[in-house]
């Protein structure tokens, strides 16, 4: 589903625009059997994916964006809660994401920025930069 425009130009002169709100897609949630720890991080408040650890557990099953909703299938409602059912003692864990903006993108790692400040000469600032194509 995409945004919906629609524009009334007809020959009445009043060139009226209608815009339809653009929805987004539906939600799309996934479970998914994780071994811990997971390798992941996760926003403080909105309990969303920020980023993944290379040789993550969790690599190629969450993606940046992604929103944890539950674990072993009891609903997550903050991080403490998140926290405490990650310590309980098991190896694997049931984890229930909601797919978020960027869930279809793959990340082909992190790189450092490098500037090429004349023809022959390239210097590295040391600024990581993710590599993520759609």
């Amino acid at each position: 589903m995409g945004a919906s425009i629609e524009d009334d130009h007809g020959g009445s002169g009043g060139g009226e625009e209608k815009i339809t709100k653009f929805e987004g897609p539906p939600s799309l949630e996934e479970t998914m059997i994780v071994k811990k720890p997971l390798g992941i991080r996760i926003h403080k408040s909105t309990l969303r994916v920020t980023y993944i650890e290379p040789n993550a557990a969790a690599a190629g099953e969450a993606y940046l964006g992604d929103k944890i909703v539950a674990i072993d299938a009891q609903n997550i409602k903050d991080i403490n809660e998140l926290n405490q059912k990650l310590k309980e003692k098991s190896s694997t864990v049931a984890v229930r994401m909601e797919r978020g903006a960027f869930s279809w993108c793959k990340n082909f790692g992190t790189t450092i920025e490098m500037l090429q400040l004349d023809k022959e000469v390239i210097k590295a600032n040391g600024r990581a930069i993710d590599v993520i194509k759609s």
